[in-house]
């Protein structure tokens, strides 16, 4: 329920990020009133997101950052990823952040995602995506191993939920759409495409793959804006 956003929470984003440890930020959630019934609807939520990574590492008695990095990162070899701003900036060679404002670029310092990293505490690039991409398209294999299991993988990229997409609707690709766990699912012409986006300060990121096809798309853009033009003039 929580990776498919049914809690009956909305998006509460004004919470998040902020200087709360992660236990904090999980104990704050008791505050915040449901908008809709259990299991309603899916309601876009990064602070349940967020609460699910705390729930993982409560679990395993393992930082969130040490499990993906155990089970996800190595397995992969994405040796360019990682989980802090300043972990990215003291790379040799990391994108700075823009925004347009007053008819002009300007550079958005970066920002950290204290107490809410599982909900947006990543960063990568295009190779490293790129692996992760073809272990979703290879049902959970890469490198001829089984990174994740493909019952698990499958779980994630189908209709869990129904969830009314943004409003760009063509014949070709209808509004209507589900989401998966962590996956937003639509059809374009007839064949499913499973796709997410984020924009966090000064970036934005579009993913997608096409079971049909075996084809993964990613885009990683240093601007402030939203990604839904990209993802739309790839798909026509």
């Amino acid at each position: 329920d929580m990776l498919c956003h049914r809690s009956g929470l909305g998006g509460h984003d004004a919470m998040w990020p902020n200087t709360w440890e992660r236990k904090d930020f999980l104990y704050r959630l008791r505050f915040l009133e449901p908008n809709k019934p259990f299991r309603y609807c899916s309601q876009y939520s990064n602070v349940i997101f967020a609460a699910a990574g705390y729930l993982a590492e409560s679990i395993s008695g393992k930082p969130w950052e040490k499990l993906v990095q155990e089970r996800i990162l190595d397995p992969l070899g994405m040796d360019q990823s990682g989980f802090s701003a300043a972990e990215m900036c003291s790379m040799e060679d990391f994108a700075v952040g823009y925004r347009w404002h007053e008819d002009k670029l300007e550079e958005m310092p970066p920002w950290e995602m204290t107490g809410a990293e599982p909900a947006a505490g990543l960063y990568s690039n295009l190779r490293d995506m790129e692996k992760w991409l073809q272990m979703q398209v290879q049902k959970g294999r890469y490198g001829g191993k089984q990174i994740i299991s493909e019952k698990n993988i499958l779980q994630t990229q189908s209709p869990q939920s129904a969830m009314q997409s943004y409003p760009w609707n063509f014949p070709e690709f209808p509004g209507l759409g589900a989401y998966g766990m962590g996956w937003m699912i639509r059809v374009f012409r007839g064949i499913p495409v499973i796709y997410h986006h984020g924009e966090i300060e000064g970036f934005c990121t579009f993913q997608a793959v096409v079971p049909a096809l075996e084809r993964g798309i990613v885009i990683l853009a240093n601007r402030h804006a939203c990604c839904h033009g990209f993802q739309y003039t790839l798909l026509f």
